[in-house]
C-alpha cells in the first residue's frame, strides 16, 4: 500500500487545504521590507493558526473513505494506475509540481485459487483440523473479490510435512531456549510462533537458522485481544479469532535484486537463486486455527512467561500428543514472487530562499510505494535520488500510521528535533474532551501525564527510531534527520500492535465506529505534522536541538556503561574514549548553541553557515561501511535491533558485539570486536563534535596546544 510520507509537511485528508495556505501565504509582496530583512524574518504566526483551522476532521474522513474504498495492494491496477493518477493530478494542480518515478521490482502474492493452509496430516495421508483460507466476512465492507487472502510476502512456495513445535515469539533468546537448555533437535520441525514483541521476518530468519523446516504464524489473544474472547469485532476492536496478519517477512529493505542501486531501466537485476530471501515456507492463521494445534501438542508445560491467553494448557512438542502421536503438521504454501512496476509521486513547493520551499525551504511530498513489502518503494528512491536529498533535505517526517489507539501522542525521533516535537505538540488543541475537562487542554498535556519521560518527568518520551517504516533510508543511508508521530493506545495493555494490523477487518468501519469518532484525533496527528513542516521551513534558523543530543548520547554512554561495564572491566576495557567524546560533542554543542542565539540573522551567509551545521550533524553519524558491516544501517548511534528490526538500538555495532558474547566459543575475536566496536564509536561522536565548531577543527572537539 501506499504510505504517505514528508520532507516538509504530509496529511493526504489535508494536503490542498494546507498547500493553498502555504501557496497563498508567499505570494504575498512586501514593499515595505529590504530584501534582508523580509529573509531574516520567522514566519507569520498567523499562518500557523490557520493551518490549525483548514485541517478538518471531516475533510480527513472523506479521503481515506476514498482511498481505503478498495483493496489497493502494491503491484495491482487500483494502486498503481487509479490511486498513483489521483494524487499525482491532485499535486499537479495544487503544488508547483509532481512527478511519478516508476520501479520494476520484485513482489509477492499467494495463490487467489490456491490459498495457503495448515492441516493435520494423519499418517495414512488424511488432513484434518484444515485451517481457514479466507478470513470471516464480518461486515460487508470486508466482502469484496480483491481482497488478498492471508499470506506472508516473500516466503517460498511449498509443502512441509513435519512435527509440530511451538517457539514462542521465535526470538533468539526463545530458540535458545530450546536448543540450550532443552536440547530439543529442531532439524526438519514445523514451528509456530506467535506475532509480537519482533519483526515477523526475524523470528522467520531465527526458525531458518535453528533448522525449522517451515513456520506458521498466529496472533495470541494475549496480544491482540483484552477481555473476554465473546466482546471482539465487531462488537469492539480487539481482533477476531478468524483474523489473520498479513506482512513481509524479507530481512532486507528495497527490491532485493538491486541491493544499493534502483530498480530502474538500466538496473542489472540480481537471479532469484543469489539473493536473500526467506528459505522456509510460511504463512499466518488465526487463533481460532491456533487453538486446534496447540491444543494437541505433546510435550513439557512451556513456561509461564511463553503461555498466551487461550483456554489451553500450553506444550511446548515436538510432535502432537495421543490420539495424534503418529499425525504431523502440514505446511501447504503457493505464495510466489513476480516482477511489477510500482510507482512513487513526488510533489514539491519550491522555496524561495533556500533550496527547498518557497516559503523559505521547499516542500518535498511523497508517496511510496511498496512500502509493506519492505519499504521498496522509499529505498529505491533513495537509491536513486539519495545524492540529491542527501546534500538537501533538512529533516524527514514520516506519516505511517496515524492512529494506533486514542490514549496519547507516540513519537520517534533523532534527539535534535525532540525540542520541536514538544513545542508542536504544545499548540495542537487535545482531541480528547475528558481530557480537556481535566485541564490537560494541549496533545502536549496528556503525552506528558501518561509517556513521561524516565530522564525527566517533566517531559513526554520520544521513542528511537528503528526499521519498521520509510524513515529508515533517509535515517540509515543519508543521515537525514527523521520523525515519526502517531496517536496511540493505551500502554496499560499489553497489546503488540493494535489489534486488526493488518488483517481483513482493518478498515473505514473499524476506525469509525470504534477507534476515532469524529476523526479528531486523526485531525490532531495532522495539525502536528503540519506545524512541524511550518517551522522547519519557514523558520530562519532551524530549530534543531544539538545540546539535548550531547545529553542523549550522555544518557546512552550511561546506558551502556551499567550494562556492559562489569564485562568490559574484566577483559580490560573501558568506555574513557567514548566518554571523552561525548564531552567534547557536549561543549561543542553548547558552543554552536550559544552562536545560534547571537547570530545576525539579516547577514545571511552567518545564518546559512548556522544552518548547515545544524542540518549536517545527524550525517556526520553515518558510517560509509555500515553497522558492524551491514551497508543497509549506517548511522552509529541508532540502528535496527540485529534481532528485531522493529526496533532500535543504541550504539548498534556494540551491542551486536556484546551479543551472547559469552557462548562464543572464539573469545578473542569477539573481544576484538568489541574493542573495534568502541573505537568506531569514540571517532564517530569525535568528529561529529568537530562539525559543529566555529571554525571546522578537524580530529576532535577541542584544540590543543
Amino acid at each position: 500500500m501506499h504510505r504517505m510520507k514528508v520532507l516538509g509537511l504530509i496529511a493526504l485528508a489535508a494536503v490542498s487545504l494546507v498547500i493553498g495556505i502555504l501557496i497563498g501565504r508567499f505570494a504575498i509582496t512586501h514593499p515595505q521590507l529590504s530584501w534582508l530583512k523580509r529573509m531574516s524574518k520567522d514566519g507569520d504566526p498567523k499562518y500557523s493558526r490557520q493551518l490549525h483551522q483548514e485541517i478538518q476532521a471531516e475533510e480527513i474522513h472523506k479521503n481515506l473513505q476514498f482511498f481505503s474504498s478498495r483493496p489497493h495492494i502494491a503491484g495491482s491496477f487500483q494502486e498503481e494506475e487509479v490511486l498513483v493518477n489521483y494524487i499525482n493530478n491532485k499535486w499537479k494542480s495544487s503544488l508547483h509540481g509532481a512527478k511519478i518515478y516508476n520501479y520494476t521490482v520484485l513482489l509477492s502474492y499467494p495463490d487467489a485459487n490456491d490459498p495457503n493452509y495448515v492441516a493435520i496430516l494423519s499418517e495414512n495421508g488424511v488432513e484434518s483440523e484444515v485451517s481457514d483460507k479466507v478470513e470471516k466476512i464480518l461486515s460487508p465492507d470486508q466482502n469484496d473479490s480483491t481482497v488478498v487472502n492471508p499470506f506472508n510476502a516473500y516466503s517460498p512456495p511449498g509443502v512441509i510435512v513435519g512435527d509440530p513445535v511451538y517457539v514462542n515469539y521465535g526470538t533468539v533468546e526463545d530458540f535458545q531456549y530450546l536448543t540450550r537448555d532443552l536440547a530439543m533437535n529442531l532439524t526438519g520441525t514445523v514451528a509456530i510462533a506467535r506475532y509480537g514483541k519482533i519483526f515477523r521476518g526475524d523470528k522467520v530468519g531465527n526458525g531458518e537458522k535453528f533448522g525449522c523446516a517451515g513456520m506458521i504464524l498466529y496472533s495470541d489473544p494475549a496480544d491482540y485481544v483484552v477481555g473476554s474472547l465473546d466482546k471482539v469485532y465487531p462488537e469492539d476492536w480487539w481482533l477476531p479469532g478468524t483474523g489473520a496478519q498479513r506482512g513481509t517477512v524479507l530481512l532486507t529493505n528495497g527490491d532485493p535484486r538491486t541491493p544499493f542501486y534502483p530498480s530502474t531501466n538500466s538496473a542489472f537485476y540480481l537471479d532469484e537463486k543469489d539473493i536473500e530471501l526467506p528459505k522456509i515456507p510460511v504463512t499466518p492463521i488465526g487463533y481460532n486455527d491456533a487453538v486446534k494445534y496447540l491444543s494437541k501438542l505433546s510435550g513439557i508445560e512451556a513456561p509461564s512467561k511463553w503461555k498466551g491467553n487461550l483456554n489451553i494448557t500450553y506444550r511446548i512438542g515436538p510432535g502432537f500428543a495421543s490420539p495424534y502421536e503418529k499425525s504431523k503438521m502440514k505446511l501447504y504454501v503457493k505464495t510466489h514472487n513476480v516482477q511489477r512496476t510500482i510507482r512513487n509521486v513526488f510533489g514539491f513547493i519550491e522555496g524561495e530562499y533556500e533550496p527547498g520551499w518557497r516559503p523559505r525551504r521547499s516542500i518535498l511530498f511523497c508517496s511510496w510505494g511498496a512500502e509493506e513489502y519492505g519499504l521498496i518503494g522509499s529505498t529505491e528512491s533513495i537509491e536513486e535520488l539519495g545524492k540529491v536529498l542527501g546534500s538537501r533535505a533538512v529533516a524527514y517526517l514520516n506519516v505511517d500510521l496515524s492512529l494506533a489507539g486514542n490514549s496519547t501522542l507516540r513519537a520517534l525521533a533523532t534527539p535534535i528535533l525532540h525540542k520541536l516535537l514538544y513545542a508542536t505538540a504544545k499548540k495542537v488543541e487535545n482531541p480528547n474532551p475528558e481530557e480537556v475537562r481535566a485541564g490537560r487542554k494541549s496533545v502536549y498535556d496528556t503525552w506528558v501525564k501518561n509517556q513521561p519521560s524516565s530522564q525527566d518527568p517533566n517531559l513526554p518520551r520520544v521513542g528511537e527510531l528503528g526499521s519498521g517504516s520509510d524513515y529508515s533510508s533517509f535515517l540509515q543511508i543519508l543521515g537525514v534527520s527523521a520523525a515519526d508521530v502517531r496517536y496511540n493506545y493505551d500502554q496499560k495493555y499489553s497489546l503488540s500492535s493494535y489489534p486488526m494490523y493488518h488483517s481483513v477487518y482493518e478498515t473505514v468501519d473499524l476506525v469509525s465506529r470504534l477507534m476515532d469518532r469524529g476523526f479528531y484525533y486523526h485531525q490532531a496527528v495532522a495539525r502536528i505534522w503540519g506545524e512541524m513542516a511550518l517551522r522547519l521551513a519557514d523558520d530562519v534558523i532551524l530549530n534543531f536541538d544539538c545540546v539535548q543530543y550531547a545529553e542523549t548520547l550522555q544518557r546512552i554512554v550511561n546506558e551502556v556503561q551499567s550494562s556492559y561495564g562489569p564485562k568490559l572491566l574484566q577483559n580490560n576495557i573501558t568506555l574513557n574514549s567514548v566518554k571523552e567524546a561525548v564531552g567534547e560533542f557536549l561543549e561543542a554543542a553548547k558552543n554552536l548553541q550559544s552562536r545560534v542565539e547571537k547570530v545576525n540573522r539579516e547577514n545571511p551567509l552567518e545564518v546559512r553557515k548556522i544552518n548547515d551545521q545544524l542540518m549536517q550533524l545527524e550525517r556526520s553519524f553515518i558510517d560509509p561501511l555500515g553497522v558492524a558491516g551491514n551497508l543497509h544501517y549506517r548511522h552509529v548511534i541508532y540502528a535496527p535491533n540485529e534481532h528485531n528490526q522493529y526496533a532500535a538500538s543504541s550504539f548498534p555495532g556494540l551491542a551486536s558485539a556484546m551479543f551472547d558474547i559469552e557462548n562464543d566459543p572464539n573469545q578473542e575475536r569477539r573481544w576484538q570486536q568489541v574493542k573495534k566496536e568502541i573505537s568506531i564509536i569514540a571517532y564517530t561522536i569525535a568528529s561529529a563534535a568537530s562539525t559543529m565548531q566555529e571554525h571546522g577543527t578537524i580530529g576532535g572537539g577541542s584544540t590543543k596546544h
